[in-house]
């Protein structure tokens, strides 16, 4: 016959301190209930007979002659527990102490509903009045006073503090957090070169910029600046004319050169006297002032002047075989050897020079207008006044013609600067200029035209045009700038058009 020893196995499902036999905890049990399951799954096949004492099943014997010998628990049982069928099961009793022997143990066991077990309660009736079943582990306790049945009270709302219970005393602990604030006034340092401030509850002493105590505190490594400290802020005052780099001695003049020398600034002017040993071997005019800086000449103009300039094209002359000069900041004309100007066309004015207006449309044609010029206040221009556009929903046209002019006999030319933005091709745009012989009439037309000298188009951009006058040597002739729309096109609604600026008749000079 097959003999099974078995000890009582506990099984104890997550969430519940007590042990169960089925699942649906918390249902008190006893162990005999898994004893009969472990025994029953350990027998050899065969038959079973039914145990009158208690009505589980048990292995019938491999003969008739053979019995059952009851054997005791091995290990013996503790003392809450008692050996039935060599197995464990819970004791009876009467009091918790029946449970647990002395010196106690950990967990105890409780006297459970006549059983010592190692829970108390499964609901609040199984305690002492006055006392509540804790679900969780089955015990009772007492639900205490104080912020044992309210932790939550312990709060205060000061976010620089910990708030927690203590559940042994009830009585609620506050703890301060280090460098916590609600507000700027508990950040002050006493440091007065600080900005105290409460950012994100935690204190913010950000140093103030250039606060200081004395002068050696307000260095800012800069040789341009002297530095001092004031009421408690340091003052940068700069260096009169010091520099620290060419970027510092930038002025509002394009016609000087401005670099630094040793700290100083030096402002040359071209064309005049560039180095000195002393004051008083620099150049100086009406319009400009001098000094001798690290040896080298600066100058500067004089506030007070009238009539200066800074560039030659702010010189305007007329005069034949002059050209305009700007000399140490005063204008001055500089005679020309060889070939040079004997009649200009500037159109600076709204009378262009004296020159006529031929138009087909009323709201295009060729104008004074101060969208553009190489040189002075305005320029000639075929498009619409005052917007950059020549449109008008039609095919447009028109031409503007000089003064008779009388060409110089030594090498002729026409000397002119033009923008044009328009179509390149010749297909919807079309750009010239003719000559006229007073004398016979005859015109040569497209002495000059934009496919064949500008290539198609500026794009906008300025450039300057040379066309010999040889065949009208000593002849009277009229000029004629043109620009023929030959289609109408929708991109004139944003071009400039074609611009005309700084014309000369040039020739030989004594």
């Amino acid at each position: 016959m097959l003999q099974v020893s078995l000890r009582r196995p506990v099984l104890v499902l997550a969430g519940c301190l007590m042990p169960i036999l089925l699942t649906g905890c918390p249902t008190p049990f006893t162990a005999s209930d898994q004893a009969e399951d472990t025994l029953d799954a350990a027998t050899d096949q065969g038959d079973t007979a039914a145990d009158p004492d208690d009505g589980r099943s048990r292995p019938l014997p491999d003969t008739a002659a053979e019995t059952v010998t009851p054997a005791g628990c091995d290990p013996a049982c503790p003392m809450w527990q008692v050996c039935v069928d060599e197995t464990c099961e819970p004791a009876s009793c009467q009091t918790d102490a029946q449970c647990n022997p002395v010196p106690a143990i950990d967990p105890p066991h409780y006297c459970y509903r006549g059983k010592c077990q190692l829970f108390q309660c499964s609901d609040k009736s199984d305690c002492k009045p006055g006392d509540d079943c804790n679900k969780l582990t089955y015990l009772c306790y007492s639900p205490g006073t104080g912020c044992q049945t309210n932790p939550s009270a312990c709060e205060d709302g000061d976010p620089c503090t910990l708030n927690t219970c203590n559940y042994a005393s009830g009585v609620c602990e506050v703890t301060n957090v280090s460098n916590c604030c609600a507000t700027s006034a508990q950040c002050d340092d006493k440091v007065a070169c600080t900005v105290d401030t409460c950012v994100g509850q935690k204190c913010v002493n950000e140093p103030v910029g250039d606060c200081c105590s004395s002068d050696l505190e307000c260095g800012d490594g800069k040789p341009c600046t002297t530095d001092k400290c004031s009421n408690g802020q340091c003052v940068f005052t700069p260096v009169a004319n010091c520099c620290a780099n060419d970027g510092n001695c930038m002025d509002s003049l394009d016609i000087t050169v401005d670099t630094c020398v040793a700290q100083k600034c030096v402002h040359a002017w071209p064309g005049m006297t560039a180095t000195c040993t002393g004051e008083g071997q620099c150049q100086q005019t009406a319009c400009v002032a001098s000094s001798c800086v690290s040896g080298k000449c600066s100058y500067s103009p004089i506030p007070t002047a009238t009539g200066c300039c800074e560039a030659d094209d702010q010189c305007q002359t007329d005069a034949k075989c002059f050209v305009p000069a700007c000399q140490g900041g005063v204008c001055m004309q500089s005679s020309v050897s060889g070939v040079g100007p004997h009649q200009r066309y500037r159109f600076d004015t709204a009378a262009l020079n004296g020159w006529t207006v031929e138009k087909s449309s009323q709201s295009v044609y060729f104008h004074f207008s101060t969208l553009g010029s190489v040189a002075g206040a305005g320029s000639l221009r075929y498009g619409k006044p005052g917007v950059i556009s020549f449109e008008d929903s039609t095919a447009n046209k028109g031409s503007a013609t000089s003064p008779v002019l009388t060409v110089p006999t030594g090498a002729p030319s026409i000397a002119f600067w033009v923008a044009l933005d328009a179509e390149p091709g010749t297909a919807v745009h079309q750009v010239g200029l003719d000559v006229i012989d007073v004398a016979t009439g005859a015109i040569k037309v497209g002495l000059w035209n934009k496919n064949d000298n500008l290539k198609g188009s500026t794009m906008g951009a300025w450039k300057d045009q040379l066309v010999s006058l040889a065949p009208w040597a000593g002849k009277q002739v009229k000029l004629r700038f043109w620009f023929d729309q030959v289609k109408y096109d929708t991109s004139n609604k944003s071009k400039l058009g074609f611009v005309v600026d700084e014309i000369e008749i040039q020739g030989s000079c004594p």
